[in-house]
């Protein structure tokens, strides 16, 4: 070697060959010679045209051959030159074995050394530096394509393995047998493996053309990347710097991975974490790669059923898979099941995870006897995160065309809500327009200040009659139209100010009306005080109107305020809760429909109430269990002085139903123009079965009685006034029989007449999640007495069975009935459902439901499992039902 020993010019000597052990002791010796050079290395780091040799290497006529376990790492400054004389190393492959005292290799600095030119998008105006290394196993060449700072770093030992591990920019190429020419090609055979970034890719054999940054693989190609997608075929051509490219007849397969990741806007307002991705796969005439994480399949399918014959799938002469975006587009489509084309559309999209997208949902069919068919085809809009709106052409074969549209927000600064609204033009049965309008909103204006908005509105009182399919709305006989204001922010105390309406639907129903409250403001207070004492206050300031100005109903405002001081001793073997108040109130009238009625009318009276108990338990066994038995004896007493209010209007007031939860209340009506003197005690017998290894309630026994001290004299008009001295007796059980099966039955028994006033009794089997049986039965004195039978049951494999029948036995007729049939296929589920069912005015309705639910993609049909949930109890469907896009 000649020239300047740490210069930037230096000569290489010409081709030599090295062999045997004499060739082996001169290269060591050679090597050992030059180790000064990786001083000059070190001093020459940061330059440009600096080549380093570590290892043992073969290389000829600038054409390498790696093939025994060897390390080249070569740094090569972008900037045209020509070619350097070759250089000939030879080294055995048993070095160590032959001389085992033999010192490692010294590294070899070669300056001024300079590769062909970059192709333009790889070059930079910093060296580029590019690694080739490989393991024990197999020959391997990282090529290390991203630009570096010319600091000054140690070039004298061999890069260590972190400076050889996959990073971004740096291409990493594995095989059991590598050739090829530096910055031209690169042959590999056999298992071969070449990984960039992100991008990993699997072949029999690999051309790899360093220049173009491309690869060519034949032979069971499979490319992976870290979003879940696997693709494989038998050849593929791949630009791996812009991820471009082709893989010919391919299968691909997406499995999405959990990932770690910021909230996003919309899981922060609601506090709703998405749903995971959905898997799927499929097949095509060719892939191509456009882009990072996007793809494009030429006649191609998608499905997320696993397996060569998939139940269904989309087929598409052009689909699109965006998975920055997770949506998948396809234009001239077809959906097919069961091998039969179902849906043709001629563009879509439709997601690959939870994140909503804009696009036509499924349309869903109903069939009923009131509307005909009754088809919708909505559209979603996808506005921004916390906004969207949905529209809704909505075709009613016996009645006309109808537009339905939806629209929803949700902001820290304006708060949230939905606004709904329906029109249909001309309705053919009726002859006239139909609408129907509502928004509800939550609204935080202050920290502890929240408004609410209610506003409901329909056309015509026989609209949901007629255009509802669910037995809820069609019963509705007034409409809420509320708009509030809340204050909770004074900590012991809160306060509200409302404004109530009602849109009454249908004339017969105007003297049921409630009354509207124009407005309403409200304080009430719980405060804790010195010696255990508590302080309490219900307070309301109302002005009541009537929107149907009817002369026998009176009109004014109330005042209305209950203050109590109460003690609450408290104790593991039982409480006493002592309360001492006054309930006042003040009302000053429009009218009074009473002759010579008042239109101002105080009431004032004291209240006292003592409620009290005991708790008594023991160590008991049944059936080989361990378990705590209690026994809870509990009296409560109330004292409240008669007042005359027969000339006290009722605006908001009607009687309790009577219960185990009435019986333990101060006051036998709800609302506050009512408050009934007392003069009782009740007493009530309460024992529990606990398990004591899960703490799980087992038996719940209660009985419970009012017993009256005087005879009770405010009453509501046309009720019955009754002398006994004592109430109704009630009882209630409910419990847990052993084999999956509970029970549950309540009496009212009327020990004057010895006669049942109610009873219900109720029981059901719940072996297993989608198994239940279910039969009830519920009587009521002169007013109910139904029977009903509940069930879901699986009768064979993947098929469920579910309904319920109720049976009025006083009018001999059905009032309600569901039957349905679903089968879950794992990715896909149908349902079935048909229910019947009477109206408040005797109108008997029929409706057909059948919904397809393919995972992923969406449902076809109508979605019968809220009104399943609601009927059956227990209900669960199989799998999980999609929702719509939902905040």
């Amino acid at each position: 070697m000649t020239g300047s020993f740490c210069g930037t010019r230096t000569k290489i000597l010409r081709q030599q060959r090295f062999g045997g052990f004499l060739g082996q002791a001169a290269l060591a010796a050679w090597l050992t010679a030059l180790a000064p050079l990786a001083a000059c290395a070190a001093e020459n780091s940061g330059r440009e045209g600096k080549t380093t040799l570590f290892g043992d290497v073969e290389i000829r006529r600038n054409r390498i051959e790696l093939s025994a376990p060897q390390t080249l790492a070569v740094a090569v400054a972008p900037q045209p030159a020509s070619l350097p004389p070759a250089v000939d190393l030879a080294a055995p492959a048993n070095h160590a074995a032959n001389d085992a005292e033999a010192p490692a290799p010294a590294a070899v600095s070669i300056s001024d050394f300079v590769g062909p030119p970059r192709p333009k998008h790889l070059t930079a105006p910093a060296p580029v530096t590019e690694t080739m290394e490989n393991t024990e196993s197999a020959p391997s060449v990282a090529v290390v394509t991203e630009s570096v700072a010319p600091a000054a770093e140690s070039a004298t030992a061999a890069p260590d393995e972190s400076s050889l591990s996959v990073r971004e920019g740096v291409t990493t190429l594995q095989a059991e047998r590598i050739h090829g020419q530096r910055f031209g090609e690169l042959m590999a055979s056999g298992d071969v493996e070449i990984q960039r970034a992100d991008l990993h890719l699997r072949a029999d054999e690999l051309r790899y053309d360093e220049l173009q940054d491309r690869v060519s693989a034949t032979g069971n190609v499979r490319v992976r990347n870290p979003a879940g997608l696997t693709i494989t075929g038998p050849s593929a051509d791949i630009t791996l710097y812009t991820r471009s490219g082709e893989i010919h007849a391919p299968h691909y397969c997406y499995e999405p991975a959990e990932e770690a990741r910021a909230p996003t806007l919309l899981e922060e307002l609601t506090g709703k974490a998405s749903r995971p991705s959905f898997s799927g796969e499929g097949h095509a005439q060719s892939l191509r790669f456009e882009g990072e994480n996007h793809y494009r399949l030429e006649r191609g399918t998608w499905s997320t059923c696993r397996g060569p014959d998939p139940d269904w799938y989309i087929r598409a002469d052009d689909l699109q898979l965006d998975f920055d975006r997770s949506r998948g587009e396809v234009e001239d489509s077809v959906l097919v099941f069961k091998n039969t084309p179902i849906l043709w559309w001629p563009w879509a999209k439709f997601p690959l995870d939870s994140r909503r997208q804009s696009g036509f949902l499924a349309p869903t069919v109903t069939l009923s006897s009131r509307k005909g068919v009754d088809l919708s085809v909505p559209y979603y809009w996808n506005i921004a995160p916390n906004y969207d709106a949905t529209l809704t052409p909505r075709l009613l074969t016996r009645r006309g065309m109808m537009l339905g549209a939806e629209y929803r927000y949700l902001t820290r600064q304006y708060g949230s809500g939905t606004f709904r609204g329906e029109w249909m033009p001309d309705d053919r049965k009726r002859g006239s327009s139909r609408a129907l309008g509502s928004w509800q909103h939550l609204h935080a204006l202050l920290p502890g200040l929240a408004a609410s908005v209610d506003f409901n509105a329909v056309s015509d009182a026989e609209y949901f009659d007629d255009i509802s399919s669910q037995v809820q709305t069609s019963a509705l006989t007034h409409l809420s139209r509320n708009v509030a204001l809340n204050y909770t922010g004074g900590g012991w105390w809160q306060a509200s100010l409302q404004a109530q309406a009602w849109q009454t639907l249908g004339a017969e129903n105007y003297a049921s009306a409630p009354y509207q409250k124009m407005p309403e403001f409200a304080l009430t207070a719980n405060r804790a005080l010195p010696g255990g004492l508590r302080f309490t206050l219900d307070s309301t300031w109302t002005d009541f109107d009537l929107q149907h100005r009817l002369d026998n109903l009176a009109r004014g405002t109330r005042l209305y305020a209950y203050p109590q001081i109460g003690w609450d001793f408290e104790r593991p073997e039982g409480f006493l809760k002592p309360r001492i108040g006054i309930n006042y109130t003040r009302y000053n009238l429009d009218n009074q429909p009473i002759q010579n009625g008042r239109t101002e009318i105080t009431r004032s009276l004291p209240v006292f109430s003592l409620d009290s108990g005991l708790f008594f338990d023991r160590y008991a066994t049944w059936r080989g269990r361990d378990f705590r038995q209690t026994l809870e004896p509990r009296l409560f007493y109330v004292y409240a002085p008669y007042r005359d209010q027969d000339d006290i209007p009722l605006f908001d007031t009607a009687r309790y139903d009577f219960g185990m939860a009435q019986i333990f209340s101060e006051n036998r009506y709800a609302g506050k123009d009512r408050f009934a003197d007392s003069n009782q005690v009740t007493l009530a017998l309460t024992s529990r079965l606990i398990e004591e290894a899960s703490g799980a309630e087992r038996l719940q026994l209660m009985l419970g009685q009012r017993y009256y001290f005087a005879d009770r004299k405010v009453l509501l008009p046309r009720e019955k006034a009754t002398q006994s001295n004592r109430s109704d007796l009630l009882a209630q059980v409910r419990g847990e029989l052993g084999y999956n099966v509970s029970v549950s039955s309540s009496l009212q028994y009327n020990l004057d007449d010895r006669r049942s006033e109610r009873y219900n009794v109720g029981i059901r089997y719940l072996p297993a999640a989608g198994k239940t049986l279910a039969a009830g039965y519920r009587y009521a004195n002169d007013v109910l007495h139904e029977v009903d039978v509940a069930a879901q049951w699986p009768v064979f494999q993947n098929w469920l069975l579910v309904g319920r029948v109720s049976r009025s036995i006083m009018d001999d007729r059905v009032t309600d009935a569901i039957g349905g049939l679903e089968y879950n296929a794992g990715c896909w589920r149908v349902r079935t459902a048909v229910h019947h069912y009477t109206t408040t005015n005797n109108k008997v309705n029929n409706t057909f439901f059948v919904q397809l639910e393919l995972n992923g993609l969406g449902a076809l049909g109508t979605n019968p499992v809220d009104l399943l949930r609601r009927r059956v109890p227990g209900y669960g469907q199989i799998g999980s039902t999609l929702d719509n896009p939902a905040f």
